[in-house]
């Protein structure tokens, strides 16, 4: 599986202002025939997000292909008891972060978003906000999860939330893919549309035709990086801002 990729993520306009940290993660990696996607994203309220984001892709991306390796799993299926065990063992893993530095687990909340990219297909695990979009061979567009809403407006699901680790978000989707992106709050309203949440063609297909046609990831990088840090994002939204982008490449 031949495949461009890039994982981003930049401080919003409004954290930018007061010289504060990005409290989005994210990150890529490639296992045997399959890649592995994450983004979370860091809870406003909490003074140590950030961190807690950061360890929870971190743990994500050395478990998951460590597990591939021991485990072999041969088909969509037999990734979702792997995504289960990876999600509870990120929540784990920023619970060990908060006790180390004596915080309250609460202060390092954040949303999660996995998926394995197979060649045959997508494996997803979700909790929080964010989506994960595709298109397919047909060049069909399609968004595969949900922005997970919490009981008031602008509220969400959190790792940490008692219970959520167990009760993530699962999706499968079979069949021939071609474009994949993962993003986090800040960019649903650019990647998203009202009311059925399907994906805005417009905001994904230059950067897909753009990614694709640039080996040079500095370039595609620091271009992407401009466009995230941009005035047409922050007239959108104040709020770090998470994309990863996977682009599978004819053989």
């Amino acid at each position: 599986m031949r495949i461009a990729s890039i994982a981003l993520s930049v401080a919003g306009s409004r954290h930018r202002r007061a010289a504060e940290p990005c409290q989005d993660a994210s990150g890529w990696a490639l296992g045997d025939r399959a890649g592995f996607a994450v983004v979370a994203d860091g809870a406003g309220s909490a003074s140590a997000s950030d961190l807690g984001a950061q360890v929870a892709v971190e743990t994500v991306l050395t478990l998951l292909p460590r597990w591939q390796r021991q485990r072999s799993p041969r088909s969509l299926a037999d990734w979702l008891p792997l995504l289960r065990a990876v999600v509870r063992a990120a929540r784990w893993a920023v619970d060990r972060a908060a006790r180390d530095r004596d915080l309250a687990l609460r202060e390092l909340a954040c949303t999660l978003v996995v998926t394995v990219a197979l060649p045959t297909g997508l494996a997803i695990a979700q909790i929080g906000d964010g989506a994960v979009v595709i298109q397919d061979a047909q060049g069909n567009w399609q968004t595969l999860t949900q922005p997970e809403q919490g009981e008031f407006a602008n509220e969400t699901r959190f790792l940490q939330e008692l219970g959520a680790a167990r009760s993530p978000q699962l999706v499968t989707w079979l069949g021939d893919w071609q474009s994949l992106a993962l993003f986090s709050d800040g960019l649903q309203r650019l990647a998203l549309q009202e009311p059925d949440q399907s994906p805005f063609q417009p905001f994904f297909q230059p950067l897909f035709r753009f990614l694709a046609q640039n080996q040079d990831l500095t370039v595609v990088i620091d271009r992407l990086r401009a466009f995230l840090e941009s005035d047409r994002i922050a007239q959108r939204t104040d709020d770090d801002v998470t994309l990863i982008l996977v682009q599978r490449l004819a053989d």
